[in-house]
């Protein structure tokens, strides 16, 4: 069985190396460099459950099996991630409750969390990670195992990769790739910042704020990054475009000045990525044409995810059904 996969991000790694193990021969391409989208451009955080909180989407399966796959992206790649745990930070009155209501739904189900004085929340089996280097090991296993990975490569025609599987694992500009999910996917620009090294802050852990909507954490070397703020500019958001915006920037600058509480150290980078989203917050793995599986639309949290779903879309192509791909999906 000849599997041809598109995308060399967490997604299309995952799918190779999967499709290499079910003995397949793979050929991967990417329009870019190798987790030069969102793989390459993200937070690093990695984080159980799906994109909505878990008492919104209270399916206690489905987030035993997240646990169960930073398990095994730990032992794949001991030496790029951390099991930190995570925070979420509430910003109002009305988010307290909320964190509250998150907090009781994990301790209801048998779930670690712990609850702070200030009604901050602590997942203790969340952590983070080096998403560009994890990439890079996994393709470097990838080749090992007789891959054939091709970089700045764009593939605009399906039948010409001559596979009897397709894999499109894309996340943002998925509905670009597959124009048929128009109106299903829609895409967002997320934009960061990273400071210099600074002691001005001590940040053990991943930070979730305002619904999710603001993140930041300090990396082991010291310096600052932080992400957000794009709900409070939608009409500069809905956009494949990946190139920062000042008004964005600038919102940023207020954020790790005034809540994260970096006053000094100057901002050394600023950069944005594209992540697609569905309006039921639910990804996308399916055969979307005979023989074309897509699979994408993370609605920014596919860190975790993303690997799952790898392997959910080979189960698909080469099976023709996927019990992973259901506990995803529906």
């Amino acid at each position: 069985m000849d599997v041809a996969v598109v995308g060399l991000g967490a997604t299309g790694l995952a799918a190779v190396l999967e499709a290499r193990r079910r003995g397949a021969t793979v050929a991967a391409y990417d329009s870019g460099r190798l987790g030069g989208g969102a793989t390459g451009r993200n937070a690093g955080f990695l984080l159980a459950g799906t994109a909505d909180f878990y008492h919104r989407r209270r399916d206690r399966e489905l987030y035993g099996l997240t646990l169960d796959e930073m398990d095994r992206m730990m032992a794949e790649t001991p030496t790029v991630i951390s099991r930190t745990g995570s925070v979420r930070r509430p910003r109002s009155l009305e988010e307290h409750e909320d964190c509250a209501a998150h907090y009781q739904a994990l301790r209801d189900d048998g779930f670690p969390a712990e609850l702070e004085r200030d009604g901050s929340m602590i997942v203790p089996t969340d952590g983070s990670f080096h998403p560009l280097a994890r990439a890079s090991l996994l393709a470097a296993a990838a080749r090992d195992n007789e891959a054939v990975l091709v970089e700045n490569h764009l593939v605009d025609n399906f039948d010409a990769l001559e596979a009897d599987r397709v894999i499109v694992a894309v996340d943002g500009g998925l509905e670009r790739v597959l124009p048929e999910l128009t109106g299903r996917v829609r895409t967002a620009r997320l934009q960061m910042l990273a400071t210099a090294r600074t002691d001005e802050v001590r940040i053990g852990r991943p930070v979730y704020s305002r619904y999710g909507y603001d993140y930041w954490q300090q990396l082991p070397d010291g310096r600052v990054v932080v992400g957000g703020c794009r709900d409070q500019f939608p009409d500069q958001s809905w956009t494949t475009a990946s190139r920062p915006t000042q008004a964005v920037q600038a919102a940023l600058d207020c954020l790790l000045r005034e809540d994260v509480g970096v006053r000094n150290a100057p901002v050394t980078h600023r950069w944005a990525g594209t992540s697609s989203y569905t309006d039921d917050r639910r990804p996308v793995c399916e055969e979307i044409r005979p023989n074309v599986v897509a699979v994408g639309a993370f609605c920014g949290h596919g860190n975790v995810i993303a690997s799952m779903a790898g392997r959910a879309a080979v189960e698909l192509a080469l099976d023709g059904r996927s019990p992973l791909a259901v506990a995803l999906t529906e």
